[in-house]
Order: structure tokens, then sequence, then C-alpha cells
């Protein structure tokens, strides 16, 4: 193997994936870590530093205090490898020029605080360990991912996000009306009548995008928690041009369809809404 990279590195490469995961690995798993099969060899750092562009290392070990050089750098995919908050922060300081950062399934790391002025993309997928606050300021940023538990994110700006996928599929407690509503929605059935009415909270902050800018909300894997309908109720509460939103609940194709007007009409009378799920090719 460090035959075939120190080819690469001889060719003076800008793009560098390095993949050694095993698919039978169960990433769902919080238990199953498994230790780097690989580490990147020193003369990468050294001989690809001023050129790299792009380096994507799964389960594959690194040393930060090597990235100091990397100057060039601008994508930046980590998965399967133990990470911390002062690695990653180190990174960030380390790659100036980084416009796009993806950490996959990475463990330890239990928060996140992110600052970098030129990134543009950052995708954070299923790292188990993560419970605490995601904190981001990137003035940059127009695409941004999460997937995993329920955690506080904050996003310093914005109003350079263009796409935001939230996915919050991996909270593992439920109470009990809300598995009652969840194992329904499990089962291929042909269509689901559910009625849920909440009172809403004032929020401390009403971002302005929510009431100027944004148009469509569409939720994958609804699996009716009391945090999925608490955000919805956000969105369509104060949503102001809000046209449509939709509901995918997971393991089937249902999809769930709200009438805008009829949810307005209801929230300005009592602060309530209802959601309503229908069959797929109702449209």
């Amino acid at each position: 193997m460090h035959h075939c990279i120190g080819f690469a590195v001889a060719c003076r490469v800008k793009v560098l994936d390095l993949d050694f995961f095993v698919p039978s690995w169960n990433e769902m798993s919080l238990e199953d870590h498994h230790g780097d099969l690989f580490g990147l060899p020193l003369f990468v750092y050294k001989d690809l530093a001023e050129n790299l562009e792009s380096l994507n290392l799964l389960s594959c070990n690194f040393l930060v205090a090597r990235f100091k050089s990397f100057r060039a750098l601008k994508n930046l995919s980590l998965g399967w490898v133990n990470l911390t908050t002062s690695v990653v922060t180190a990174l960030l300081t380390n790659c100036p020029v980084l416009e796009s950062l993806s950490l996959k399934r990475c463990w330890v790391l239990d928060y996140l605080d992110i600052s970098a002025p030129s990134l543009t993309s950052l995708v954070v997928d299923k790292c188990l360990n993560l419970e605490r606050v995601i904190r981001v300021d990137a003035r940059t940023l127009r695409f941004l991912k999460y997937s995993g538990t329920v955690i506080s994110l904050w996003i310093e700006d914005l109003r350079s996000i263009v796409e935001a996928v939230l996915d919050f599929g991996l909270k593992f407690e439920f109470r009990d009306r809300e598995k009652i509503l969840r194992d329904f929605l499990g089962y291929n059935i042909d269509s689901l009548l559910h009625y849920h009415d909440f009172m809403m909270s004032e929020p401390k902050d009403v971002y302005p995008c929510v009431s100027t800018t944004l148009k469509v909300v569409e939720v994958k894997g609804f699996k009716g928690g009391i945090d999925e309908f608490l955000v919805l109720g956000y969105f369509i509460r104060y949503g102001t041009v809000l046209e449509k939103w939709s509901l995918l609940s997971p393991r089937r194709k249902t999809l769930l369809v709200g009438s805008v007007w009829g949810l307005i009409i209801a929230k300005r009378l009592c602060n309530c809404c209802y959601f309503r799920e229908l069959p797929a090719g109702w449209l």
C-alpha cells in the first residue's frame, strides 16, 4: 500500500482518497468502534502539502500536527476515526482555504466548534458521541447536513445557507404516545389519519429567512416525536411565505402533505396545528 501511495505522491496528485472502511461494520452501533487500519505515511505530509486540494480518509489515522503546511487543501473528508474537538479546531486553523468538511462516524467527538472563513459545505454524519452542541461560525456556508441524535445547533449567520438537511433519526428514546405513532407509521398501511394538538411557546428568535424566504419544508424519516412536531410547528407558525410542507415516514414511501392555508387559519385561532397523513399518489 505504501508503494501505491508513493506512486500517487510522486505524480503530485491533487486528490487523494484512502478508503479502508469495511462494509460489514455497523455504523449505527455506539459500541462498534474499530481501530484505524492504516496510518497516513509521513511522506504524504511532506511531498503533497503544497499541492493537495482534496483529501478523503476513511479508517485511516493521521497526525494533525503535520497538517500545518496544507495551504491548498479545499476539501477534507474524515470517517471512522478517533477525533476530538481540539483536532478539528487545529485542522481548520491549519487549512485556511478549506471549503468543504465532512465528518462521518467519528467517535470520541462530543461537541463541535467550527470557525472557518472559507467553508461553504459542512457534513456531520452519525458521529454518535456528539451529544452536546454544534456551533458554526462560517459566513460563507451554503450547505449544511447533520445526521445524528437531537442536539443544540447554533449557526452564527444563516443568510448564506441555501440548503440544510437535518436528520434526527438516531434519537433512541421516545415517549409512550410517540412510540404508538411510530409503530403505526412502521406498518405498510394504506393511510393513517392522526391529529396531534400542542401549544407552542414563543421562541426567543425568529430568523428572517423563515418568515421571508422559506417556501418548502420536507421532513424525511418522520417518527412522530414531540421535537419533530415542535420544529414543524415553528416553521408553520412563523413561515409567512411557506407554500408546502411534506413528511416522509420511515421504511415506506407514504407521503404526508400539509394544507398550508388550513394550518394558517388554525394556528392564528388557537396556536394549534394538526397533521394529516395521506397515501402516496394523493397529489
